[in-house]
């Protein structure tokens, strides 16, 4: 919540000199690698609100957990039926980690909440392959991916798997709507992260930004190594 903070007080004409020195000077001193679109709606709640109110990225974080699991149960709805859908998303609500991570201040909620409307977007998309649904399901992926890098290794797999479903190679490379989808997927965060570059707001963050890459591809590859290792990862 300090980029949040500073960002709010930066534009807060009766804060004392003091405090928004301070306030911006922790914001700017915080390094980043995506953009602060969290962040930025929570400065938008703090305006509504009158004050830097520790609720509302609380309710905000509630919010994207809550959009998410309607993504979930309509994506889920389409695959097993409403009562499968049902117990999917009593499961998705009661996990450890959405009741800890709604009350914290972290991208991870709205990302969460785009991968799984990007599968949905996927999902209806290879169910009816229109223009419309390539394109939503091409900026649901795309904005997830802005929003937390790491949103990749979640919305490419799916999405390889929609795209290789009942076509042949060659209509792969010929099909102007897969090509759509992969743009908007990439495109989003590439633009970010070249203005982020020439704009020298992302120095230096070339080198965190593989690490983390890295990383979180090497723990997703350990993952399904020790899952194929005990027999339960399978097609």
């Amino acid at each position: 919540m300090i980029i949040a903070r500073g960002m709010y007080y930066e534009n807060l004409e009766d804060a004392l000199e003091w405090q928004r020195d301070l306030a911006v000077r922790l914001w700017k001193a915080e390094g980043h690698l995506e953009p602060p679109i969290m962040e930025s709606l929570v400065v938008a709640g703090y305006r509504l609100v009158g004050g830097d109110d520790f609720r509302v990225p609380r309710l905000l974080s509630i919010f994207f957990w809550t959009l998410g699991g309607v993504g979930l149960f309509l994506l889920m709805k389409g695959l097993v039926g409403e009562i499968g859908a049902a117990v999917g998303l009593a499961y998705y609500y009661v996990l450890p980690f959405p009741l800890i991570a709604s009350r914290s201040f972290q991208p991870d909620p709205l990302m969460t909440a785009l991968i799984i409307w990007s599968w949905w977007g996927a999902f209806t998309w290879v169910k009816k392959d229109t223009w419309l649904n390539a394109v939503v399901a091409g900026l649901l992926g795309g904005l997830a991916i802005l929003v937390k890098a790491q949103a990749l290794f979640f919305v490419l797999p799916v999405f390889l798997m929609a795209i290789l479903v009942d076509r042949k190679f060659k209509r792969i490379l010929l099909d102007p709507q897969v090509w759509a989808m992969v743009t908007l997927l990439i495109l989003p965060f590439l633009v970010y992260y070249l203005y982020g570059m020439v704009a020298g707001s992302l120095q230096g963050q070339l080198t965190i930004f593989t690490n983390l890459l890295t990383n979180s591809f090497i723990t997703c590859a350990g993952k399904i190594l020790s899952i194929e290792r005990w027999g339960l990862y399978s097609f």
